[in-house]
This record gives C-alpha cells, structure tokens and sequence, in this order.
C-alpha cells in the first residue's frame, strides 16, 4: 500500500463523514427549476409571437419543415413553464427531470443543426444537470415528491 493510500484510509477512517448530498441535490433542483421556469414565463404571454417568429426565420433554411418549428415554438415555452414548476417544486420530480432533457435534446437537435456549437456546448450543461438529478433522485428527500409519495 502506498503512502497516499494508507493517508487516504486514515482520513476516512477518522474523520467523520457529513453528507450534505441533500442539500445539494436541493440547491441543483431548484436552480434549475427557476432557470427552466423563467425561460417559459419570459416567452409565455406578448413574447410568444415574436418568440415563434424568430425561431422560424431561424430554422428556415435547416431540414426542418416550418411546421414543426412553428408547433416546437408554442410548446416550448408551456414545457419549461410546466418543468420549471415542477422541478421547483420537487413534485413528480422523475418525470419533469426526464421530460426536461428530453426537450434539451430537441434543442440541441435543431442548434447542431445550424451548427452553432457554442449553444449546443451551453445546452450540454443543462443536460450534465439533469443527468446530475437523474442519477441523484434519492437524495430528493426536501421535496413535494417525498411529502406526498
């Protein structure tokens, strides 16, 4: 055994082990809750037209046919609205981690379309986040989902 091994295993040994995980996992969920939940407010209301327009000059000339992107630009900002929420909220936490990287995915989709990487870059962030949640769902203990299910 080497001398960092034997340092290591004395550290864990005797120092006492805290485990915030919960909290952390509470401060990722509702970060990213109210991120996702902005970016639906901010296109919901007076902001939708201009918000479908801009996308679909956008994407005219992709493979994408203009229908989609213009059916994509109305549910959007509903999906992140309902996301966001629910992920601020910790309640069916699962599906709104699941659902949100879903349209991550759909996003990158359409910017590696256009082949503007540095916003698939960003957009792989967000994805690293949901994967976080994903694979931390049992730390979800500060949640609606753990008060109610």
């Amino acid at each position: 055994m080497q001398k960092t091994d034997r340092l290591v295993c004395l550290i864990i040994t005797f120092v006492p082990q805290i485990n915030f995980m919960t909290e952390a996992y509470l401060m990722i969920r509702v970060a990213l809750g109210l991120n996702i939940l902005m970016h639906g407010i901010t296109r919901l209301g007076s902001k939708t037209v201009f918000f479908r327009q801009v996308l679909q000059k956008e994407f005219e000339d992709t493979l994408l046919p203009a229908f989609l992107v213009t059916h994509f630009s109305r549910a959007l900002p509903i999906l992140e609205t309902i996301t966001g929420t629910l992920l601020l909220l910790g309640l069916f936490s699962g599906v709104a981690i699941y659902s949100g990287a879903a349209v991550m995915l759909l996003l990158i989709f359409g910017k590696a379309l256009k082949s503007d990487w540095q916003t698939v870059s960003l957009q792989m962030i967000y994805v690293a986040f949901y994967a976080a949640l994903a694979g931390g769902l049992s730390f979800n203990r500060y949640s609606l989902d753990a008060l109610f299910f």
